[in-house]
């Protein structure tokens, strides 16, 4: 808007109206007059002979070139383009023919738009056509040449080999390599053969896992068999006191087969505890290969956190910088990159293996008298219970029972436990069929109920339950940390 306000300001003139048609042959008829050029007057159309005749006025008004030898252009001599011009020019101004043709049919493909069209039309049969042709010129020409925006990066041509050869360079030494259209650590391969080497650690974990519960299969079996035989043994002996008295072989019979009874469950009871030390031997075995692959984790997170931050220094140097640069030009790689870029295929995989180790520190409550206390969910109902490392079993207090909606079986054992102050107690021997500590859960928990009695007993967190994690009680800071590798 602003260039068309200056050129009106700068051509006013009472003739600035659009000509009609008709009248281009009028300015064709003028220009062959003036013997510089010959326009035919064939069917062409009104912006067609505008566009000729415009560029033949730019040559006769920039170079005022004369006819060779007295030639005349004949005033109806077709042209067939508007770069022909059928006239014969003297050897001095062919230079100037050159020039004056490319910079007039320059102008003339900017001036296609019909505006401007309109504004040759008119101006440059006026007088002063030449400063309207340098105001053109410097309106709307210069302006475009000055302010070009640059040619856009795609359309750049692409590096040398030797360009190319030199980044790669820079970019090895600051640990990067090119693969495809992204960037790769050179440490990617080394995290992978070391995370190989945890697969295979997993896969021995899993098998010393698969005795693990093998070995606790069998401790179920032989409790089971234990309990049909102390079932037989009361079932003999109340066959032996309906026995007649003067019934001797039967009496004999009945306490041969008690006596066989009762060694057999001694020998069930002595496999069942030497299972019971088998268990605890691999238990410590499966703690130590948790603890150890979980420690390898660890520090392969370690490395991968140096790893990153040592990339995302590197990227932000100079050299790396415009190598990085050569690569996108050639190879499209993100000028814009980062190490969490870099490093995403590693990482992925890391966390994968992540994924199945679970190590938490739990936060304690100690007490005035040292007694510390955890908050435990057994049967899905939180309790409060203190951490006592000395006690085989879990032990609830009779009061606990309703609380915790439990059911305790009938025929359930009964046991003498023996509390913190020496007083024994009987007990009822039972099966928890959950029992968990924020995400680590154990299911089939061993416990005791205490009999009502015993109206002043703390509820007790035993080895049963901690047993099956790799844990450790930090008193100073505390805290209960608890490992587990797996679902």
């Amino acid at each position: 808007m602003l260039v068309w306000i200056l050129i009106r300001f700068l051509t006013w003139d009472a003739d600035f109206l659009i000509k009609p048609a008709t009248q281009v042959d009028h300015l064709a008829s003028a220009a062959a007059e003036r013997r510089c050029v010959g326009l035919s007057e064939a069917k062409h159309s009104a912006t067609g002979r505008a566009r000729q005749l415009m560029l033949f006025r730019f040559r006769c008004f920039w170079h005022q070139a004369t006819p060779k030898n007295g030639m005349t252009a004949e005033p109806n001599a077709r042209v067939a383009s508007p770069n022909t011009i059928p006239v014969q020019w003297n050897r001095q101004s062919r230079a100037s023919q050159r020039s004056a043709k490319l910079a007039a049919y320059s102008l003339t493909r900017f001036f296609d738009d019909p505006l401007m069209n309109r504004f040759c039309r008119t101006s440059l049969e006026r007088r002063h056509a030449g400063w309207v042709r340098w105001t053109c010129w410097a309106v709307v020409c210069l302006p475009l040449t000055v302010h070009a925006d640059p040619p856009a990066e795609s359309e750049r041509p692409p590096h040398s080999a030797a360009v190319v050869a030199k980044a790669d360079t820079i970019l090895q030494a600051a640990g990067l390599r090119r693969s495809g259209s992204t960037l790769q650590s050179l440490q990617a391969a080394d995290f992978s053969r070391t995370m190989s080497q945890l697969s295979r650690q997993r896969r021995e974990l899993k098998l010393i896992q698969v005795d693990l519960d093998s070995v606790s299969a069998s401790i179920e079996r032989f409790n089971g068999q234990i309990k049909l035989l102390e079932g037989q043994d009361g079932q003999l002996n109340l066959q032996l006191a309906r026995i007649a008295a003067g019934d001797v072989t039967t009496n004999n019979k009945i306490v041969a087969m008690i006596n066989a009874t009762r060694t057999l469950r001694r020998q069930m009871q002595s496999q069942r505890d030497d299972a019971v030390k088998a268990e605890d031997q691999q238990r410590g075995r499966v703690h130590d290969a948790q603890a150890n692959y979980a420690e390898s984790i660890y520090q392969l997170r370690r490395r991968f956190d140096e790893l990153a931050e040592t990339i995302d220094t590197s990227l932000t140097e100079p050299n790396v910088i415009k190598a990085v640069g050569v690569m996108n030009r050639n190879f499209a790689v993100p000028t814009e990159i980062s190490a969490a870029e870099v490093l995403a295929p590693v990482e992925k995989r890391l966390r994968l293996i992540e994924r199945e180790v679970f190590r938490r520190e739990i936060a304690l409550d100690v007490q005035s008298n040292g007694s510390m206390m955890v908050t435990v969910s057994i049967n899905q109902k939180p309790i409060r219970m203190i951490i006592d490392t000395g006690a085989t079993v879990m032990v609830l207090p009779n009061s606990s029972v309703a609380e915790l909606e439990l059911e305790v079986p009938a025929d359930a054992p009964l046991r003498r436990v023996i509390l913190a102050n020496g007083q024994p107690i009987a007990a009822r021997q039972m099966r928890l069929p959950s029992v968990r500590i924020g995400e680590f859960e154990a299911k089939d928990v061993a416990a005791v109920i205490l009999g009502p009695e015993a109206t002043n007993a703390d509820p007790l967190l035993g080895m049963s339950y901690l047993k099956r994690f790799e844990f450790e009680l930090d008193a100073p800071n505390r805290e209960l940390k608890l490992l587990r590798v797996g679902p």
